[in-house]
């Protein structure tokens, strides 16, 4: 970051040599000073910009695989969820980059709130760059820190005054964030849709996997949230709290009665007269 700035001085035109040097003998000489030198930079920010931050590293660190670009992007757009409000178009309206669709606008987000310490990297494809030189992003690829050792400092010798996380707290900002966007992007109907027997069958399957597919952090959740119980055994009380919205699909159950210890996995009940429904709202 420091050599952005010393280019941004020099290409203006405007500067001595005294300043020039003065901004050299602020460059970091260690990799534990440079960490600091990012810490303190996000520290100095508004308290918002610090939560966000902390948000941010909590799923970094403690979500059980990397992270798809198009994932995060609804991640970070559940930090403004807000149950009293209307969810239809919830993430068209809170997503980065959104109408849109500028992945380009993740990576920005990323070096402003994390500055520096986190990268966006190609998933399974050959690289290629946009017309400034730069590498485009695309919703495969994938979201991690830039060196091994940012994780390490971060789990064994925390910056308390900004990232006070540990895996009990980092699981349950995730735990949460997973719930609440499994609610809201599968609400219960206690009436199913009723489909015109006109309709092509065809076309109601691919309007449900579209349905999907502009959520994709629902597959991280159908493949983890069921782990998230099992972390969480020896933490029964805060666990009931988390959990208890889960409720929600479960018939007959109470929120206080969804625990860890309940063996509660999520499932897909059968059709029947008693069960509620699971129906996208209003596909499109």
């Amino acid at each position: 970051m420091i050599i952005k700035e010393i280019i941004k001085v020099a290409k203006s035109g405007v500067f001595t040599v005294a300043q020039l040097e003065a901004m050299l003998s602020t460059i970091p000489l260690s990799v534990q000073e440079l960490y600091e030198d990012i810490f303190n930079r996000i520290k100095a920010r508004c308290r918002e910009d610090r939560k966000q931050s902390q948000y941010i590293v909590s799923w970094l660190l403690f979500a059980r695989r990397a992270l798809r670009v198009d994932e995060f992007r609804d991640i970070f757009a559940m930090l403004l969820w807000d149950k009293s409000k209307d969810t239809y178009d919830f993430l068209d309206r809170n997503r980065v980059g959104s109408p849109i669709t500028s992945w380009a606008a993740v990576r920005l987000l990323l070096e402003n709130k994390c500055g520096g310490l986190v990268e966006i990297v190609p998933g399974k494809r050959d690289p290629t760059r946009t017309i400034w030189g730069k590498e485009s992003v695309q919703p495969e690829d994938q979201i991690q820190f830039i060196h091994q050792t940012v994780k390490e400092l971060l789990l064994l010798n925390p910056d308390t005054s900004l990232f006070s996380i540990n895996s009990s707290k980092g699981l349950r900002i995730i735990a949460t964030t997973c719930i609440n966007y499994l609610i809201m992007t599968l609400p219960l109907m206690q009436q199913p849709l009723n489909f015109s027997e006109t309709l092509e069958k065809d076309w109601i399957s691919d309007t449900f996997v579209n349905y999907i597919q502009d959520r994709p952090l629902l597959i991280y959740i159908f493949e983890h949230l069921p782990r998230l119980f099992e972390s969480e055994e020896s933490r029964e009380e805060e666990s009931t709290s988390v959990f208890g919205p889960l409720a929600h699909y479960l018939p007959n159950l109470k929120p206080e009665e969804v625990t860890s210890s309940s063996s509660c996995k999520l499932y897909i009940p059968q059709r029947c007269n008693t069960a509620p429904i699971y129906n996208p709202p209003l596909l499109k």
